[in-house]
């Protein structure tokens, strides 16, 4: 006889409770993980940080003063 001749009632159990334990906590993460982008969606409508305010400019030519930054920055781009 082989070990898996010796298998019992009682492994198939334990293992059968495993894999349900495998599938249960799968399924919690994923609904954890639906419930938590809303709630980052809802606290980011409701909070106003400094990102929503920031820009990034990428290979502005060089400039001699702020002035003539804020200038550019003006013309360049409608509605600032």
């Amino acid at each position: 006889m082989t070990n898996k001749d010796n298998i019992n009632e009682d492994d198939y159990v334990y293992d059968s409770l495993c894999m349900l334990t495998t599938v249960i906590f799968m399924v919690s993460v994923l609904f954890i993980k639906k419930k938590q982008k809303k709630m980052f969606k809802l606290i980011d409508e409701a909070v106003v940080s400094v990102s929503d305010f920031t820009i990034m400019i990428n290979n502005i030519p060089k400039f001699e003063n702020e002035d003539t930054i804020k200038d550019f920055i003006e013309n360049s781009i409608p509605g600032v």
